[in-house]
Formats: structure tokens, sequence, C-alpha cells
């Protein structure tokens, strides 16, 4: 029910529910609302409370989800402010490490120079020496032939004429080591590339004779796998209630014969033609003994190959005790001795089992496939 209350110009406006009807009521001459609109006004405050009261819890909720949001965004914040530290310090750790590896090969360099800065020095010290002696030998031998210049000329002379001899001997020499060098250098190269082709085949010939001696193992492991050094169609009895991979349960069910195409084609339709197209019949040795195909021995004649077999037992008499001085079986016994039971046997007491059957051992029958 809607109501609406309009205080302006002392007059009030009251709609009441389905009838719609409108008052126009006017304030008394106290200034107080008149009796009849007074519970339409506590009615309408009583609403407005309550949308206050909703409105406020719902602000309360908000406040609430809207700081658990940003306890949830700081926490976030302070991990991931965490992990850029750790980051920033892994990464100042590593630049320092690689800091002092610089500054220690600085310093080696710097050894290491110093040391051929060294060598150089002493080096240019005692070629420093050798020329100074070498310029005083010269001194002595040019003031002992001043007098001489003439000989000491010639001498000089010759000298540098053997010495341009010796120099030109040697050049041809040189050149002659440099061809020799070159020469061989150049048949050493062409041992080394033959060398490099021989050995580039052999491994090629190695290579192509190993990825087939690999493969063919691969396929013989392939085949081990397959058969799982049992061919399709073997049964096998297991202490588990859940067939190995590779195997099936004996169980009758019908399986498809694409997916099983070993296996149809070692034992086909001989236990069932299933569909008569996509599948076949596993055989079922659920409860059964299992017995060997007679394959024309002639102790189990008119069987073929995973035919079934009920239960019999063997023709066969009982002896019974003496009756009447008559020992035999039960009809030489009551005839003999006295009573005749015509075509019907001998009483006997009713004893054992629904089944005549030996010790046994359930296992689970599976077939290879």
């Amino acid at each position: 029910m809607a109501k609406t209350v309009n205080c302006t110009e002392e007059v009030i406006i009251v709609s009441h529910g389905e009838e719609d009807t409108g008052k126009l009521v006017a304030l008394w001459g106290t200034g107080k609302f008149h009796p009849s609109v007074i519970p339409a006004i506590d009615d309408l405050q009583d609403q407005i409370t309550k949308e206050i009261a909703v409105r406020t819890e719902a602000d309360k909720q908000l406040q609430v989800n809207l700081d658990a949001e940003v306890t949830a965004r700081t926490n976030v914040d302070a991990k991931l402010q965490a992990n850029i530290d750790s980051e920033a310090n892994a990464r100042i750790a590593a630049d320092s490490v690689l800091q002092e590896q610089i500054t220690k090969e600085a310093a080696d360099r710097t050894d290491a120079n110093n040391v051929l800065q060294a060598n150089i020095d002493a080096e240019a010290e005692a070629r420093a020496i050798g020329d100074k002696d070498l310029q005083e030998q010269l001194a002595k031998e040019f003031a002992i032939r001043t007098d001489s210049d003439t000989t000491l000329q010639s001498n000089i002379d010759a000298e540098v004429a053997t010495r341009n001899a010796a120099n030109s001997q040697l050049q041809i020499s040189i050149n002659a080591e440099a061809d020799a060098r070159t020469k061989a250098d150049q048949g050493l190269q062409d041992q080394i590339t033959a060398e490099i082709a021989a050995r580039t085949n052999g491994d090629e010939s190695e290579s192509s004779i190993r990825a087939s001696a690999y493969k063919d193992l691969q396929a013989q492991i392939d085949a081990l796998k397959k058969a799982n050094f049992a061919p399709a169609g073997v049964v096998q009895y297991f202490a588990q209630q859940i067939a190995p991979e590779g195997w099936l349960k004996a169980n009758g069910s019908a399986v498809s014969r694409s997916q099983y195409v070993d296996l149809f084609a070692a034992i086909s339709t001989t236990f069932g033609v299933g569909d008569g197209s996509t599948t076949f019949n596993l055989p079922d040795l659920r409860g059964e003994f299992v017995r060997g195909f007679d394959d024309g021995r002639g102790v189990d004649t008119g069987r073929t190959l995973g035919s079934c077999q009920g239960e019999a037992l063997k023709s066969h008499n009982h002896l019974c005790a003496t009756y009447n001085g008559v020992t035999g079986s039960y009809e030489t016994a009551y005839t003999t001795g006295g009573y005749d039971y015509g075509d019907e046997a001998p009483p006997t007491t009713s004893t054992g089992d629904t089944e005549t059957r030996p010790r046994n051992v359930a296992l689970l029958a599976c077939i290879k496939y």
C-alpha cells in the first residue's frame, strides 16, 4: 500500500491502497494533523526508518568489503615489493660478484703488464749496455787503426763485401726454406683435407650402419613388447581380479575384430561370432575346468576345439555287504538274497553336493591379445 504525504500549504494528501482514493485534510486550528491521517504518517515514517536501516547496513557491509579489498591489495603490494626487493638484492649481489671478478681480472692484467714492462726495460737496458760496449770497442779500434786507415778501410770493404755475399746467400736460403715450408704446409693441408673427407665418409657409413642396427633392434623390441613373450590366443591363469596389460578376461565377452586383430586371427569365431561382422566372442572359462583337446587321440571323441562338455559320471556299480549270505552288487545281493527290485535300483542313502568336482583353487582366466 503506497502512501504519500505532502505538507505544503498546510494540506495533507493521503492515497490509500487499491481504492486509490485521496483525501485533502487541513491542519486543525491547533496546528496538528487530523487523527485520520496520523496512522498513514506513522506507516510512512516506519518505512523510511526501515529503508534507512537497510541502507545503513548495506553501507556498513560495503565499507567492510572495501576495507577487506584494501587489506588484500595492501598485502599483495607488500609481497610484490618484497619480491622486488629480493630481486634487487640478488642483482646487487650478482653485480658485486661480477665487479670483484672484473677488479681481479684488471689487477691480474695490470700485474702481467708490469712484468712485461719490466722485461722490456731489462731488455732495453741490456741492449744499451751492449751498444755502449760495442761503441767503446769501435772507438778503441778506430784509435788503434788511425795510423792504418787505408788498411782498415780495405779490411772494412772486404768485410762489407763478405757480409753482403753472406746476406745474399742467407736470403737465398731463407727463400728456399720459405718455399719448402710453403710446399710442406700445402702437403699437410692436403693430408688433413683427405683425412677429414675419409673420416666424414667413415662417420656417415658408421652412422648408417648404426641406424640400421638400431632400427632392427627396435623392431625386435617392438615384437617382444607386442608378444609380451606370449603369442595372441594363449590362455593363462592369474592370481588377481584385473586382467594384466595385454590380456583380456576369458569371460565370453564380444570384442572388436579391428581392435584385437592378432587375437581374432588366432581364434577367429571359435567361441562365438559376436555380432557377425565387427565383433567376435572370447572363450568363457569362468567356473570351468579346462580339458586338453582330443585332436584325434580317441580318448574324448566327437569333440571340436572350444566346445563345452557337461558334467557326467562314468557308468559303474556299487558293491554291498553280504545280504542273506550273498555278496556282490546291490542287484545281485538283493535278488539272489531274496529280494527282486526289477528295473529299480536298490535303495541307497543320498549324500554329496550339487556337483562332482576335485579339490581346486579359483584363479582368473585370461587370454592374450
